[in-house]
């Protein structure tokens, strides 16, 4: 399905969490998904990364935390460090370099806030499989 990850392990998903086709899941740190939350077409999320500011480039890495019944859609980047809250949603393309609090509304390079959800969201999604064919 082009699902890639850089290594084995590191990544958690939780029930009822989707993950689409040919995302990027730079595991060289922790990714953790929580509950319900839906991820599609070629999102890329990385953990690691280059100081800039080092005279050596080293290489820098940070978890990554998706809460429950957050939505990233296609072709969105997370970056090094992100937490997405509980009920977020980036849209397509964007570009997160920073935190996303709960039930807001995030994109374009680089996201920020477009909007809020104003409902709780308490769906269950009931894929037979965790990542979607």
């Amino acid at each position: 399905m082009g699902f890639q990850f850089y290594r084995l392990g590191g990544v958690t998903i939780g029930e009822g969490s989707v993950v689409n086709r040919c995302c990027l899941f730079d595991n060289r740190h922790r990714i953790e998904v929580g509950k319900n939350v839906s991820i599609a077409r070629n999102v890329s999320i990385f953990t690691a990364g280059h100081d800039p500011e080092s005279p050596f480039f080293e290489m820098t890495t940070a978890s990554v935390r998706i809460d429950d019944h957050a939505v990233i859609f296609a072709g969105a980047t997370v970056m090094p460090g992100v937490h997405i809250g509980t009920g977020a949603i980036v849209y397509g393309g964007a570009v997160v370099t920073n935190h996303v609090e709960p039930m807001t509304i995030v994109g374009g390079v680089p996201a920020r806030v477009v909007g809020c959800r104003r409902t709780l969201p308490l769906y269950v999604l009931d894929y037979p499989y965790p990542m979607a064919m």
